[in-house]
């Protein structure tokens, strides 16, 4: 097992080596969405799988009041 933080845009692993990938609230940091994805299925075994936990806001929260 490996942890790694790096940039999902460009994953330093080679091509299907990964059996699991983990995302934990990143891909909606991401601005280029589509290279996420395009690079999440270049790493992956074939069979392999994709977790992702991310948050999603269908309100605009940058007025916030306390």
């Amino acid at each position: 097992m490996d942890f790694r933080l790096v940039k999902f845009e460009h994953l330093p692993v080679s091509d299907n080596t990964a059996d699991v990938i983990l995302s934990n609230c990143v891909i909606n940091l991401s601005p280029d969405k589509q290279q996420v994805y395009s690079e999440a299925y270049r790493v992956l075994k074939p069979g392999g799988r994709l977790a992702i936990s991310d948050v999603v806001s269908v309100k605009n929260y940058s007025k916030i009041n306390s």
